[in-house]
């Protein structure tokens, strides 16, 4: 879509009552959008990198939200999905790890990554 397209799908969605409901992907909603005629998310697809979905998430509480939030996340039990959610909690821990730690930061995030994408790959998925 290109940026004016964009602005007027924006602005209907701002202005038009009738305007219930905008579908987008996350590369595109984690990328410089304001979101704040909305007010719930779905999320329908699991990144493997947590900050993709926090800017999503981001676009919608910004500044001049008036309402409050809800995010929901669709997933599949036991589907891949199940394991990019498990990656994602450990991004999230070895995140805190690295801004805590002083020393031996990247060597824990290499492994980390590693881990991940052996993980994924080895297709271990429960049931």
């Amino acid at each position: 879509m290109s940026a004016t397209k964009r602005d007027a799908t924006l602005n209907s969605q701002e202005q038009n009552d009738d305007c219930t409901i905008m579908l987008a992907s996350l590369g595109v909603c984690a990328v410089g959008l304001n979101l704040t005629a909305a007010n719930q998310i779905i999320l329908s697809d699991s990144w493997w990198a947590p900050a993709i979905e926090d800017q999503a998430v981001d676009r919608v509480h910004r500044l001049g939200q008036k309402r409050e939030t809800r995010v929901f996340r669709l997933v599949v039990e036991q589907s891949i999905e199940d394991q990019v959610l498990e990656v994602q909690a450990d991004k999230r821990k070895l995140m805190q790890l690295a801004f805590s730690e002083t020393g031996g930061k990247r060597e824990k995030v290499k492994q980390g990554r590693l881990a991940d994408i052996e993980r994924l790959l080895a297709g271990q998925v429960p049931g």
